[in-house]
């Protein structure tokens, strides 16, 4: 299982719509039109669980929770876009 959250901090008020990527060696998830879910903050969670390698067939699950994984996530909004490079 692999749970995360998106926290908006920055000065001007947060997007009302969002759109992010998640990738890595064992993981490609998208999801569009997203919304902050977290009442009165500027947060959304979510997560996913890892049911097989649907990128790589060489790489099984327990991989991702290894320190030298990464995920890049791809946050867009109000046309604007960042890369973040995420480490354990």
């Amino acid at each position: 299982m692999a749970d995360f959250s998106f926290e908006y901090i920055g000065e001007e008020p947060a997007p009302e719509i969002f759109d992010y990527n998640l990738k890595s060696e064992w993981l490609d998830l998208t999801s569009k039109e997203e919304r902050f879910n977290h009442q009165d903050k500027n947060i959304s969670s979510g997560g996913t669980e890892c049911t097989g390698p649907p990128i790589n067939a060489d790489v099984m699950c327990e991989k991702f929770t290894k320190e030298e994984q990464t995920i890049e996530a791809k946050i867009d909004w109000n046309d604007n876009s960042e890369v973040i490079v995420l480490t354990r």
